[in-house]
């Protein structure tokens, strides 16, 4: 350990000071000396701190002691960094404990008579209140004690107040004293980090949008700002520390245990970075489906492209980059695919399982690869009651294959919580689609080893929407299901001369031509592949069926193996009506839509 730095704590109670400058330290009923420990020997039944072997960090082991780390009982090794706030609550002694090399100031800006209310419902703070008021005032106000966080002045961290409440109320603890060491815990290498979360993943107001699990406002982590606070017990030591704020500035920021202001919030599930503005409006998620090599990346590519255009030309209504840091990817795609000088440089990487577009996050208490979300604002012009975010993936197709949905690789179990979902249907796959288009010149009509399972993966699809939500499997989704039958270029001709009808009336969605379309492209695959069109109406009530086609022309096969489309010639053909479409089901009134005869 560090000549320079040392442990403080402070009795948040009594206001009593202690350097913890010799160590191991027992902080509870453990007994002042133990017996020099042996391989088989049992931690000793009190709170110890101990130091970590050629480290500044120190360990906290709990024994069989009711030990709360900020706030959360703990159970197992628990691993302390310097230069930063920890609240330690031990049986029913309160406890500041923060280790630095200028302890002096942290001791001076603490004052325990001085203390603040933190709700973490509502993300408002109260105070100062005295010390000796601090049971009335609550009780008064009627204070939720699993809710409401209590903290003293200058710390950066707290005690719910049911506990502050058990504190105040037991007799004064035992003085703190030196105790023989305790086994140490395993190698670092050998430990897990600790991805239980606290925080009930089934209710809540809001809906993580990278790990789908539930939560309330109050429940949100903040991401600390300062260099010193790098390092997350879960997420590793390159990554900013995640923590529940509980002091604010004059402006309501949230100030991490340095005193810097932090804007950035993080899920309490995954620790994942929530996009900018996450609090400020509802999510939605539109979840596409679809096999390997189906085109689900060139769809989204060229979705973000033009959706924003004819969303705001026709209707007024704007569709903008929510989150520029984390659609990084996406945006890099759309630029390659849009602006490549060459086929070659035109055609993109295969989606791959675990590639740069899945993560690595703790979820359910496991780390896990999940996938990026590409995040974007709608806002109306007449009702700012109508905005909202929407949410995209890019999945590889593989994860919706039966049995790659595993408890270590939930990718798609984004469909379970989405708005509406969309199913990528491939034709040059399909056997019967294939015969129909005998001679026609694209080379993707050409291959022979790619096998076709569509119609199991939507089967698939329902059995994990189902299992997930816990539903009868006798009922449908009320969820919007999008039938895109993908590559229409192609196979338009097979529906007969008369073109589909125009989307748009009079700067209206044209619901009438969007279904009668919708039929002829339905009565085509009861012909060619009528298993897809009773999959598809088993799962929702609400079907409708659209052609489309990102390049609008037949790509050409590279040495690769790859198809790239002519960056040049790229027309894309209906790929903004599905979701244009579902935005009616999922948000009723932001576009206007016309129904009846034109």
């Amino acid at each position: 350990m560090s000549a320079t730095l040392s442990w403080c704590l402070v009795d948040c109670i009594t206001g009593q000071p202690f350097i913890a400058d010799s160590f191991p330290l027992s902080l509870g009923d453990a007994p002042s000396a133990q017996p020099p420990p042996t391989p088989t020997a049992q931690p000793p039944p009190g709170c110890v701190l101990y130091p970590a072997d050629n480290s500044d960090r120190i360990f906290l082991t709990p024994g069989q002691t009711r030990v709360a780390l900020n706030g959360e009982p703990i159970t197992e090794y628990q691993e302390l960094v310097p230069d930063q706030d920890y609240a330690l609550k031990v049986e029913n002694r309160l406890l500041a404990l923060r280790g630095g090399e200028r302890l002096d100031e942290w001791q001076r800006q603490l004052d325990m008579s001085r203390w603040y209310f933190f709700d973490r419902h509502t993300q408002l703070a109260e105070g100062p209140i005295r010390f000796s008021d601090v049971v009335a005032v609550s009780q008064q106000q009627q204070r939720d004690p699993q809710a409401t966080v209590v903290y003293p002045q200058g710390l950066t961290t707290g005690f719910y107040l049911y506990q502050f409440l058990e504190a105040i109320q037991s007799p004064p603890q035992p003085p703190m004293q030196p105790v023989a060491a305790p086994p140490p815990p395993p190698p670092a290498e050998q430990r897990e980090p600790s991805l239980a979360y606290q925080v009930n993943q089934e209710a809540g107001e809001l809906t993580c949008p990278v790990c789908w699990l539930r939560f309330d406002k109050g429940d949100v982590m903040h991401i600390a700002l300062h260099e010193h606070l790098r390092g997350d017990p879960v997420l590793g030591e390159e990554v900013q520390l995640r923590f529940h704020a509980v002091r604010f500035s004059n402006q309501g920021q949230a100030l991490d245990a340095m005193g810097m202001p932090c804007n950035e919030l993080a899920c309490p599930h995954c620790r994942r970075r929530l996009p900018p503005g996450f609090l400020d409006m509802p999510h939605r998620i539109l979840s596409i489906v679809g096999a390997p090599s189906s085109g689900k990346s060139y769809f989204l590519c060229v979705l973000a492209k033009m959706l924003p255009a004819t969303i705001y030309n026709r209707f007024g209504i704007t569709f903008r980059d929510a989150d520029p840091a984390g659609n990084a990817l996406i945006n890099e795609m759309k630029t390659q695919l849009f602006g490549a000088g060459s086929m070659e440089k035109a055609a993109l990487l295969k989606t791959v399982l675990d590639g740069v577009m899945y993560e690595r996050l703790p979820r359910m208490g496991r780390m896990v690869a999940l996938p990026r979300p590409f995040v974007y604002n709608i806002a109306s012009p007449k009702d700012p009651r109508l905005n909202f975010s929407l949410i995209f993936y890019d999945n590889a197709g593989e994860h919706f294959e039966p049995g790659r949905d595993s408890s270590e690789s939930p990718g798609t179990q984004h469909v379970a919580a989405a708005s509406a979902i969309f199913f990528l249907f491939d034709p040059t796959v399909n056997m019967e689609f294939r015969r129909r288009l005998h001679g026609h010149h694209d080379p993707q009509l050409t291959l022979t080893e790619r096998l076709d399972q569509q119609e199991t993966m939507l089967s698939e699809m329902e059995v994990r929407i189902k299992n997930l939500l816990s539903m009868d499997f006798r009922k449908k989704m009320n969820k919007p299901l999008a039938m895109i039958i993908g590559k229409c270029d192609i196979w338009l001709p097979l529906l007969g001369e008369e073109p589909l009808k125009s989307p748009f009336r009079d700067r209206h969605l044209d619901l009438t031509a969007i279904q009668s379309n919708s039929q002829r492209i339905r009565a085509l695959l009861i012909e060619l592949c009528p298993a897809l069109v009773a999959n598809a109406e088993t799962i929702s009530d609400d079907v409708v069926y659209f052609a489309a086609s990102a390049f609008g022309h037949s790509p050409k096969e590279l040495a690769d193996g790859r198809f790239g489309p002519d960056p040049k010639s790229i027309q894309p053909m209906f790929v903004e009506i599905p979701v244009l479409w579902a935005l009616t089901r999922v948000q009723p009134g932001l576009i206007p839509v016309a129904i009846g005869r034109s």
